[in-house]
């Protein structure tokens, strides 16, 4: 079974002409074989409990899931990845979630240009603004994706 086209959403012609387009153009890593077998089967460890979210901020989830997906007994579903990127600084994603809710739509689309078709800040004026600390810009706020 494919679950994965491989084919990318379509860009206008002005974000073909963006100076980051080339990005887009990029064939996306590869998805690991271990990552894929997770589809197969439900977790069966449990998933951090919302209420303790805190546990995962604190390094303190070691015994809940950490790759998978399942129901909770209330039916709540989750889903839970861990994702290794070498380099990438808490900053660098403090950056990345505003930058890319704002402006053109080929921002999402190069995260995963083949699932992602826009994402919109609901507050662009404030995740714009410089006088806001760019870690600050998406509190508070909702971003619309599809």
């Amino acid at each position: 079974m494919r679950l994965f086209s491989g084919k990318k959403v379509g860009v206008s012609k002005e974000e073909y002409r963006l100076p980051y387009f080339k990005y887009y153009e990029q064939e996306m890593a590869p998805i690991p074989m271990e990552k894929l077998q997770l589809l197969d089967t439900p977790s069966t460890a449990p998933c951090v409990p919302f209420d303790e979210r805190n546990l995962f901020l604190q390094g303190k989830d070691q015994d809940y899931c950490q790759a998978g997906y399942g129901n909770l007994p209330d039916g709540t579903g989750f889903v839970c990845n861990e994702t290794y990127m070498p380099g990438v600084k808490g900053e660098m994603l403090d950056w990345w979630f505003p930058w890319h809710s704002v402006g053109s739509d080929l921002r999402y689309k190069i995260w995963d240009a083949e699932d992602h078709y826009f994402a919109r800040a609901d507050r662009v004026d404030y995740v714009c603004n410089p006088d806001v600390p760019v870690r600050e810009k998406t509190w508070g706020g909702q971003s619309l994706r599809a």
